[in-house]
């Protein structure tokens, strides 16, 4: 498969409110995809919060989603993960993923 989910965790009551997704990407057919999913602890629904994705050929990006309302964090009845869709084809070597950053803010 060309996807990958990762797990986010972080302090219960933080607002995420953006993803920052460092990719390149050298073909102009393939792309990275990077989506953020609010899901059920029992896994058995998601829910799609936003995506960034590369387009064309332009190496080395950074690709910048901000959430319209930012989502908070109930670590007690939901879950966050990042999914990262890669290329056209399992092994794609043309498009990757440096890494992502999950901006939030936390009042204590």
């Amino acid at each position: 498969s060309n996807f990958l989910d990762i797990p986010i965790h972080l302090p219960y009551g933080a607002n995420i409110e953006e993803i920052e997704a460092y990719v390149y990407d050298t073909n102009v057919t393939s792309n990275i995809e990077v989506r953020l999913y609010q899901g059920t602890l029992n896994n058995t629904t998601s829910v799609g919060l936003g995506s960034v994705a590369s387009s064309g050929s332009a190496g080395a990006q950074t690709l910048t989603y901000t959430l319209p309302t930012p989502q908070q964090v109930a670590n007690n009845s939901a879950g966050f993960f990042i999914q990262i869709i890669y290329g056209t084809t399992a092994g794609d070597t043309s498009v990757g993923i440096y890494g992502v950053r999950v901006k939030y803010s936390l009042t204590l």
